[in-house]
């Protein structure tokens, strides 16, 4: 059975199409059979559709990532950054504010025994954790110009690649950085995926960045997502890439990004904040709850609406969606 997670702004009215970039998941493993344990977070509750379980937060956990046996949350209240952490995906710590006030952390990533979080300052904060509870905040701050922050940390052929508006910055340690993407016009980078040997990312203006070695980037236009669309999510699976975003768009390119394929019909007109690619099938998560998957990443079905367990829709802004190991 395949887990879904999504990240969750709770108490806020659904939105329509368009969102202004810059949140994004969390996330929890599989549930068992037996009766489900609550959370040990006051402020987060259990809800269902179907087989998928998840939790919901009033705080807005942006992003999730597991590593060394434990899954970390980061998030924000536009105050200050909280960061929370699970053994098992069902009891998490008490989030707490890390390491003080006045950080606003959008992303984390876990690769080469550590974790990286990133916050959406300028410069942009970095700090890093081997174990997800004690943090060190890192004296080198991600590159930056003209006050330009950085939407996702990720993980990727084992360096760790931030990017941004008109910025993509590399490590292979998460706490020295370089970057290797800069470019005079606000093109607004909000994920970026690896496959097949390239790295690709989708910015501003129907256009992809496509890279062998994160270093030298190739940016290409393509006349099918022209129609100011704003990818928010880009995943890699059985060959394909598969971007989604507002407007109902979703598009595959099954050549490393060089050409791209939209459906004949859009699943639906919402923004879809984020995809995934788990046990043989895209899946996708809107910006108010509505679930597709696809085997192809060209063919969609219909979109289910998440509800909690009294069958009620869930009213929570999602932020994006990742499956558990």
């Amino acid at each position: 059975m395949m887990v879904l997670c999504t990240g969750l702004l709770v108490g806020c009215d659904k939105e329509q199409d368009e969102y202004e970039p810059v949140k994004l998941p969390t996330e929890q493993p599989e549930q068992p059979d037996e009766p489900i344990i609550p959370p040990s977070t006051d402020d987060i509750i259990k809800t269902k559709i179907g087989d998928i379980n998840m939790i919901v937060g009033t705080k807005e956990w942006t992003d999730i990532a597991y590593g060394n046996g434990k899954y970390v949350v980061v998030g924000n209240d536009y105050n200050d950054g909280y960061v929370t952490s699970s053994t098992d995906g069902v009891t998490w710590e008490t989030p707490k504010v890390i390491p003080s006030p006045n950080y606003t952390w959008v992303s984390v990533a876990f690769g080469n025994g550590k974790f990286v979080a990133i916050d959406l300052n300028t410069p942009c904060n970095v700090m890093t954790s081997t174990d997800g509870i004690n943090w060190t905040l890192q004296s080198n701050k991600l590159p930056h110009t003209d006050n330009r922050y950085y939407n996702k940390v990720r993980f990727c052929n084992g360096i760790f690649i931030a990017v941004g508006p008109a910025q993509i910055s590399t490590s292979t340690n998460g706490t020295t950085w370089t970057r290797t993407w800069l470019n005079s016009y606000i093109y607004e980078a909000q994920d970026i995926s690896y496959g097949n040997g390239k790295y690709v990312t989708y910015v501003e203006g129907a256009k992809v960045l496509t890279s062998s070695d994160a270093i030298a980037w190739v940016m290409k236009q393509h006349q099918c997502l022209i129609g100011n669309y704003y990818i928010y999510g880009i995943t890699f699976g059985n060959g394909v890439f598969v971007m989604v975003g507002s407007k109902g768009i979703t598009a595959r390119s099954t050549d490393n990004g060089e050409t791209w394929e939209v459906p004949s019909t859009f699943v639906s007109n919402k923004t879809w904040k984020g995809v995934i690619y788990n046990n043989g099938k895209f899946i996708a998560v809107s910006i108010d709850g509505l679930v597709s998957t696809s085997i192809d990443g060209i063919n969609w079905t219909a979109p289910e609406q998440i509800k909690d367990e009294f069958g009620n829709i869930v009213t929570a802004t999602f932020n994006g969606i990742c499956a558990m190991p």
